[in-house]
């Protein structure tokens, strides 16, 4: 069940400056609401890559993952972690900006 919670434009304003507003519903439920400001920015990233046999270096599949992270540099580490400690080789073939 949804409860309307009306807010004041100097609240919506006062939100956009960082406070937490407190504001009842018709049941006398009280919510917080807050925008949270966060630090670090995550991106989405559309990783293409190969898996490759560590004996003879031969393409066993070509795969995309799409991964939430910060920069470049960390979406192929969240993709190398997936086949961390197999005998799996990977090459990072392309990787696309996404926007979600």
């Amino acid at each position: 069940m949804h409860k309307e919670v009306k807010l004041t434009k100097e609240q919506l304003l006062d939100m956009l400056d960082g406070k937490v507003i407190e504001k009842r519903d018709v049941d006398g439920v009280t919510h917080r609401f807050m925008i949270d400001k966060s630090s670090r920015t995550k991106k989405y990233f559309k990783v293409y890559y190969d898996l490759l046999s560590k004996r003879n270096n031969t393409v066993i599949t070509k795969l995309s993952q799409i991964v939430k992270a910060e920069s470049v540099e960390k979406a192929v580490e969240e993709v190398k972690k997936k086949y961390e400690g197999q005998t799996l080789s990977i090459a990072v073939n392309k990787i696309i900006e996404r926007r979600m």
